[in-house]
């Protein structure tokens, strides 16, 4: 019970609101950025669903690895929560108006033009960013040990964790620089929260869903 209680942790149900609130903050100042963050987390999403129809219809494994399909449970966690709690973190260290945000270490302060006015970039990632990513790295680690009591092998855990990282470092720094500028510090912390609460606890059928339409095909 308690395994499927942390699963929910990533569950499309959450993940896919907690997306749409990180995007349309970070959006109203670089669009472009989040359409190409949107379009990796989309990549990546379909190499999982493909894995997963081709365990559904073919029970397709690779040799005798036990390998089955790519978790997307892991994609999303190590996608999502690392990013959203850093930039929590920088918004919540910056001042009132969060005009100020962490970048990369070793970045210089930099400016940008937005729709709201310039944006002025801090260098250096603040304490508080740093504490959110190992926080959602620490319920990355939660949610593998959840999945890992039945739903998915160790390497199947590992294959959807590593795609998860991989956009996660790719795009924190870029996505914390266009950190969203709103009156108060405490927004974008809260924005999460509504989401989290109004979201978590629901479960998106997806895989029902495929092994349904599987067996309908293989009849």
């Amino acid at each position: 019970m308690l395994a499927y209680e942390l699963s929910l942790l990533a569950d499309l149900a959450l993940m896919i609101p907690l997306t749409c609130a990180v995007a349309v903050s970070v959006g109203r100042v670089d669009r472009r950025l989040v359409g190409r963050w949107l379009t990796a987390l989309a990549v990546c999403a379909v190499l999982v669903g493909i894995s997963k129809i081709s365990w559904a219809l073919l029970h397709y494994r690779i040799g005798n690895l036990p390998f089955r399909m790519i978790s997307g449970h892991m994609l999303l966690a190590c996608a999502l929560w690392p990013l959203v709690l850093g930039m929590m973190g920088a918004s919540l260290a910056g001042p009132a108006g969060g005009r100020r945000v962490g970048l990369a270490p070793g970045m210089a302060a930099v400016s940008a033009a937005g729709s709201s006015g310039a944006l002025s970039v801090a260098a250096g990632i603040s304490g508080w960013a740093w504490a959110g990513r190992i926080a959602g790295y620490g319920m990355c680690v939660v949610i593998a040990v959840a999945r890992l009591r039945g739903a998915h092998t160790l390497l199947e855990v590992l294959a959807g964790a590593l795609l998860g990282v991989g956009i996660d470092i790719y795009f924190w720094s870029r996505l914390v620089v266009v950190q969203p500028m709103f009156r108060s510090r405490f927004t974008f912390t809260l924005i999460v929260l509504a989401v989290f609460i109004l979201c978590y606890g629901r479960m998106t059928p997806d895989v029902d869903w495929i092994n349904y339409w599987a067996w309908r095909i293989r009849r």
